[in-house]
Order: C-alpha cells, then structure tokens, then sequence
C-alpha cells in the first residue's frame, strides 16, 4: 500500500469520525439512550478504529441492515506526467466502496419518491 495513499484515506475517515462523534455527543441523542458524553464518545472511537484497522488489512467491514465496506485494490498503472513529460508508474491502493443493504436501498427510494 502507497504510503500517501494512506494518509489521504485516513484524513477522510477522521473528518467522517468528527461528524459521527458530533451526532452522538448531540444532548437528545444521549437522553434517548441514558449514556453520557466520554461513553458515546468512547463508543465511537472503538468502532471506528475497528473499521479503520479492518479497511487497512483490505477486509470487507458488514455494517448489519446499513451496507457494506468493500475494499478493491486498484493495480498499478502507467500515466504520463504533464510537468516532465515522462511514463511513469502508479503504485498499487486500496479503495473503499460502499455497497447499501436492499433495506437501506427501499428506505431511500421511498424518501426520494416523496
């Protein structure tokens, strides 16, 4: 795996965990479950860690009646560099595609169809 490959991927994961923490550190989300703040905030960390460990060994992450994280391997290929002119070589990467559940898709299209 490209080494900047991983640091882009992980900055989008961070600013995705940023929005997450925020819903679930919302007051009316902590009253409806009964958790505090530091749990929901911990809760959050852990899943998200786990998702973003599992993406980086290239694993599918099953979200149950949501979807699925499916991580293709796009292989190396060859550009030419608009500066220089030269052929060079793109290394491997990984990218994560999200495929929804047949549950979240009819959920979505009942809501579009309104």
């Amino acid at each position: 795996m490209d080494h900047n490959t991983h640091d882009t991927a992980s900055k989008r994961i961070y600013a995705e965990d940023i929005l997450v923490k925020n819903f679930l550190e919302n007051k009316e989300y902590k009253e409806k479950f009964g958790l505090r703040k530091y749990v929901c905030k911990l809760l959050v960390e852990s899943m998200m860690h786990t998702i973003r460990t599992r993406l980086g060994n290239g694993q599918t992450v099953v979200l149950p009646t949501v979807g699925r994280l499916i991580v293709n391997k796009v292989p190396p290929r060859r550009y030419s560099n608009p500066r220089t002119g030269k052929i060079e070589v793109a290394s491997e990467r990984l990218h994560v595609v999200f495929k929804p559940s047949s549950r979240l898709q009819k959920i979505l299209e009942k809501n579009t169809a309104n």
